[in-house]
């Protein structure tokens, strides 16, 4: 475990604002502390460069930055603003340093100063100031708000050295500290004699309150030297630690000099672990990559198929990211990132995720209190999603650095460290106590065609779920004990390893399983419908007699949860949803759901999309990527005349007529049979035929894009070369209307985009769905107008605020267009409050909530054209 010294160290945060400079002054001193600087030794540079003052050296405004710098990340914090104020009064190009030196007063509660020197920072630093703008709102915002814990200190657990990165473990309290050796002495810190961290423990009663006498986890010292956090196996039977290279006095983060790597050791008892079996984890930086990154705070799900860690690994969204890796049979999955509603530009640290699938984590990129503060956020259904982002709150958040939280959620307790004024050392821990309930996010609302996907769940030859531990699946069935009328289908699915056959009765019996497991639980029987495939549907090429690796092939492994309908208040089963492979699979064309426009290269007349006896789909808004389903549509036989009688082009040239802005894309399918010449020039034809019929009826021809797809994008298993049935087959031929764009725009147009949102009562921008947004940066980017954006609320509440908050909610849009390139010359923005509802539901006017939904809005007016 030697790496972590070699690896290279990337300077973020404070350290953004200096760059590389030189010091005049040639004292042995300076040189040194020069020397330390640069490594990233900032508690040795410190004492060097306060020599070289002592010893005469030219307060320079280089010098004392990087001494102001040096104390912020020893979490000296009042020489830092003592040195950069000075630095900020003396010297030219001070505004450099006025967002550090915000910073500094924003954690000494100078809000109202480090709003003045944050709106004088230059603008290449515009996101960082707009972050600590958000977080000074934030700050004012939560003032007076009711904590969710109470907070106590551990008089006489804690040291005046680092302690921190607790755990609870079999009624003990696990955690690292530096104690063993001294690092303040009268008060005053000693900077060359760092301390190692060890882990100690000590027993809790039932209310977490620390009993009995503080014990070494190990004889001092031991190899596990400077090895923390560490989180034990849901079975004990492996332990993961985070080697680092932590000294205490330092801020714990990156800009520190912090690096980290996950080891695992199977577990001899509870505190013994087998060192000769050290194993390296996969998805640590490579010992010969030339810019190695961190891995480190590992923590474990509860059924022990995933590990969440951070690492500011390249390809994340700024510093440290929280990413989850699932385990497979060859060890653990390829890492993936937890996503834009957990991880910042900021850093991301210490993941934590409680026995009901809560995930706490550390932040210094979400709008807090200063410093790192602690957050939750709930677990979305795919296990990988996240939302409901909650800032832990006052009494747990200060402006200094508040991280490392184990938390339990049944006795609604828990510890953390923090660095804030008032403890006894740099790193002290706190117990927290849950005074009132977390915020709970929205219940999920099915919608046909919602679908759950676990992949590779069961063991090798296992079929029952009862047996298996997973969040998903006990929030899926939650859900469906929730919304009673909900149909659903279950497919099971194997690789294609083994026999047809027996894949074939293997996924059936998981079917079953499935359906069984959720009769068993509550959900009426009338409401699933199951059937198994094995090997029939691969979700990749990994076939017979194709190679694959273990992880294509465990993607194939997977169990399909999908919303086909539900049970009408009489009782009666309406389907609403027909999933592909329903479709393949009937051999029957009278039974063939009409989903998107059919063609046909074999048959005189071919159903299409939709139904003559449904009433198509209609919707107000079509989004670039919709669909446009409408009803059949009729070539002849072998030939690309399109039937002008068919019922689909007469809808279609209604919505074109009802959305003058749709841009069009007519996308014309094949089956396989026949050559692919012949059928790309078929599909190319029929395509065109369709965009003449409308164009020759009055839509111009600039909105619309012919485009033969032949038999390259096939929806079943119907290639060359396979033997399907008609009905298989005709599955393939059909004609797509996709919208590509919005072009056409005049003066004073309306354009509607997506649901653009924001978070309860708020003006920040919730960026889960993001849809509309890309929309209108799309549409901008794409035609020469100018625009008026104009945010709408409902009547409800006071005119006055709704006014307000539609304004900032304009705002926000304004700022985020301006970020994706968009020109401010041609934006402007405002705010309408209630003042222009889409319906009845003013002021004294009853509705119901989905009414009042219809006029929470962001459009766009076209107020000039280029």
């Amino acid at each position: 475990m030697q790496r972590i010294g070699k690896k290279l160290l990337l300077s973020l945060g404070f350290g953004l604002l200096l760059g590389g400079t030189s010091l005049s002054a040639q004292s042995v001193a300076l040189k040194k502390a020069q020397d330390f600087y640069q490594k990233k030794l900032y508690k040795e540079a410190v004492l060097h460069f306060e020599t070289a003052l002592e010893e005469g050296a030219k307060e320079e405004a280089d010098l004392l930055a990087q001494l102001a710098e040096s104390y912020a990340l020893c979490n000296e914090l009042d020489k830092a603003l003592a040195y950069y104020k000075k630095r900020i009064l003396i010297a030219e190009g001070k505004e450099n340093y006025y967002l550090p030196y915000a910073r500094l007063l924003k954690t000494k509660k100078q809000l109202d100063a480090a709003r003045s020197y944050l709106q004088r920072v230059p603008a290449k630093w515009a996101k960082e100031v707009k972050l600590e703008l958000a977080a000074l709102d934030f700050i004012k915002k939560e003032s007076g708000s009711q904590p969710y814990f109470s907070v106590f200190s551990l008089e006489g657990i804690n040291s005046k050295s680092a302690d921190f990165a607790p755990l609870m473990h079999h009624g003990l309290l696990l955690f690292s500290s530096s104690r063993s050796v001294a690092v303040k002495k009268e008060g005053v810190t000693s900077w060359t004699n760092d301390a190692f961290n060890q882990y100690y423990y000590l027993p809790l009663d039932e209310q977490g309150q620390p009993t009995g006498q503080l014990q070494p986890l190990h004889k001092m010292p031991s190899k596990d030297i400077n090895d923390a956090p560490m989180a034990y196996s849901p079975k004990e039977d492996w332990l993961a630690i985070s080697s680092n290279n932590y000294m205490d006095g330092l801020r714990p983060i990156p800009e520190s000099g912090l690096m980290m790597d996950i080891y695992f050791y199977p577990m001899k008892k509870w505190n013994s672990w087998d060192h000769s079996q050290e194993q390296f984890f996969q998805h640590n930086s490579p010992l010969d990559n030339k810019t190695p990154y961190s891995t480190g705070q590992a923590c474990f799900n509860k059924d022990g198929s995933a590990l969440y860690f951070a690492s500011n690994r390249p390809g994340g969204y700024g510093g440290f990211d929280l990413y989850v890796s699932f385990r497979t049979k060859n060890g653990w999955g390829r890492p993936q990132n937890l996503g834009p509603a957990v991880n910042t530009a900021g850093h991301e640290l210490h993941p934590f995720l409680d026995s009901k699938g809560r995930l706490f984590f550390a932040s210094d990129g979400q709008p807090g209190y200063g410093g790192l503060d602690l957050f939750t956020v709930e677990r979305y259904e795919d296990g990988v999603k996240w939302g409901n982002l909650t800032n832990l709150g006052p009494n747990v958040n200060t402006a200094y650095d508040e991280l490392s939280l184990y938390y339990d959620a049944e006795k609604e307790f828990g510890f953390f460290s923090s660095n804030r004024p008032g403890g006894q050392g740099h790193e002290d821990l706190y117990r927290l106590k849950l005074e009132r309930p977390l915020p709970a996010r929205e219940p999920r609302r099915f919608k046909p065609g919602d679908k759950l996907i676990l992949v590779d769940i069961y063991q090798p030859k296992e079929v029952r779920l009862d047996k298996i531990k997973n969040d998903t699946l006990d929030q899926l069935v939650q859900d469906l004990l929730r919304q009673k009328e909900v149909v659903i289908q279950i497919y099971a699915h194997t690789d294609s390893k083994g026999s047809y056959r027996a894949n074939l009765l293997l996924a059936e019996k998981r079917a079953k399983a499935a359906y069984e497991y959720l009769v068993s639980r509550g959900v009426d029987k009338k409401r699933i419908r199951y059937q198994g495939f094995g090997e029939k549907y691969l979700a990749n090429n990994c076939k017979d007699g194709v190679r694959c690796s273990e992880d294509k092939h465990r993607a194939n492994r997977r169990l399909e949860f999908i919303v086909i309908g539900r049970i009408s208040d009489a009782g009666q089963y309406l389907q609403e949803y027909m999933p592909a492979i329903a479709v393949a699979e009937m051999d029957n064309p009278q039974d063939r759901p009409r989903i998107t426009a059919s063609t046909s290269n074999n048959s005189s007349r071919s159903s299409g999309s939709g139904s003559s006896r449904r009433k198509p789909e209609r919707k107000s808004h079509y989004a670039i990527g919709d669909y446009i389903k409408v009803a059949n549509i009729y070539y002849e036989h072998d030939k690309t005349a399109v039937d002008k009688n068919s019922p689909g082009l007469k809808e279609l040239l209604k919505v074109l007529q009802d959305h003058p802005h749709v841009k069009l894309e007519i996308g014309s399918h094949t089956d396989a049979t026949g050559s692919k010449s012949y059928n790309q020039r078929l599909s190319q034809q029929r395509a065109n035929a369709v965009k003449n019929y409308l164009v020759a009826k009055g839509i111009p021809a600039n909105r619309l894009v012919a485009k033969g797809y032949g038999e390259s994008e096939i929806l079943n298993h119907c290639k060359d070369g396979v033997r399907c049935s008609k009905a298989q087959h005709a599955v393939n031929r059909r004609t797509e209307f996709k919208v590509i764009g919005q072009s056409g725009f005049k003066y004073g147009d309306i354009i509607k985009v997506d649901n653009i949102n924001y978070s309860t009562n708020s003006a920040v921008l919730d960026k889960r769905d993001m849809r509309g947004l890309n929309e209108i940066v799309r549409i901008l980017k794409a035609n020469k107008i100018s625009v008026e954006i104009r945010s709408h609320t409902d009547s409800r509440g006071s005119a006055k605020k709704n006014l307000d908050l539609s304004e900032r909610r304009a705002k926000a849009v304004y700022d985020y267009l301006i970020e994706q390139g968009v020109s401010k010359f041609r934006l402007k923005y405002k705010g309408y409050g209630e003042t222009l509802p889409l319906n009845k539901c003013k002021d004294g006017v009853p509705c119901s909530s989905k009414e009042h939904a219809v006029n929470r809005r962001t459009d766009f007016k076209v107020i000039g054209l280029k």
